[in-house]
């Protein structure tokens, strides 16, 4: 069962045509709630997610859109370092027992003020990632497991965020049918 509580809990009120719509792409492409939730602060909306074909600069690609959010539950508040809205953080799949990198943000050029996540604050973000074929591609198989990882987040004694804290329980992509 899909969750569309993402939605409701960003904005409030969801326009009726924003909710026919994402109800018809759930739908239609069907989608599972993440069953670790108890185990993950950071913790995506689905454990599986389509790619979708896109045109590039460099050629035809693929792109992907993961919702997610994260529960400050370490009792202090956390910084993320901000790049007007945006902060460090990758896409990692796992090979051979290992999490490897898949694709990371782009570098920052501009700095704001850090991200303020306080004690038991919900951060909700989405994860755009995009890439030629050959930079961001499931296997054929399709049951390799992803995970989103934060490249930034501390504490404000300057020290990191723990890594169990910084990475969210494991999704699959899917390619465009």
């Amino acid at each position: 069962m899909c969750r569309i509580s993402f939605l409701s809990r960003r904005t409030g009120l969801v326009p009726r045509g924003l909710l026919c719509a994402a109800a018809f792409v759930f739908a239609t492409f069907g989608c599972e709630s993440p069953t670790e939730a108890d185990s993950h602060a950071l913790l995506t909306e689905w454990t599986s997610f389509w790619l979708a074909k896109v045109r590039l600069s460099q050629g035809e690609g693929h792109e992907v859109r993961i919702p997610y959010t994260f529960t400050n539950r370490t009792g202090s508040a956390v910084f993320l370092s901000n790049c007007l809205g945006r902060f460090a953080r990758s896409l990692e799949m796992q090979r051979a027992g290992e999490w490897v990198a898949a694709w990371h943000s782009a570098q920052c050029l501009m700095e704001s003020p850090d991200i303020v996540i306080e004690p038991d604050e919900v951060y909700s973000g989405i994860v755009w990632a995009a890439g030629t074929p050959d930079e961001l591609i499931p296997p054929p198989d399709e049951s390799t497991p992803y995970r989103i990882k934060w490249l930034a987040g501390h504490f404000s004694t300057g020290e990191q965020l723990p890594l169990e804290e910084r990475v969210s329980n494991s999704f699959t992509l899917k390619l465009p049918r």
